[in-house]
């Protein structure tokens, strides 16, 4: 779920932060998180994403002469594709999971524009 705070801006509910010290270790997170991933079976698509993905990657860099610590953030997103009820011809509890994921998609868009 998205959030927004008044002092602290934009947050997604149920946020998991961990701190990685290589590319390893950050691999190993990866792949944990992808077996977290909700998939469903339909007409159209054998492994639909029931849902949507946010990585935030910060990187720091440490030194300097005054030791300066610059930061650099990339967020990662991956969609759940819009669906189409007809195309896909799902029924119950798919056709709700359809339905938010379409609605979550149309407030994304009106973020950004």
């Amino acid at each position: 779920e998205v959030h927004v705070h008044p002092k602290l801006g934009v947050y997604l509910k149920g946020v998991v932060d961990e701190r990685v010290q290589d590319m390893e270790d950050f691999m190993e997170r990866l792949e944990r998180a992808k077996t977290r991933q909700s998939v469903a079976e339909h007409l159209m698509n054998a492994h639909s994403s029931r849902g949507h993905t946010v990585f935030k990657l910060v990187l720091e860099k440490h030194g300097g002469s005054d030791n300066t610590i610059v930061t650099s953030e990339v967020f990662f997103v991956d969609l759940a594709g819009r669906e189409n009820e007809r195309t896909t011809q799902v029924k119950g509890n798919r056709l709700v999971e359809l339905s938010f994921i379409n609605r979550s998609l149309m407030w994304l868009s009106q973020c950004i524009h």
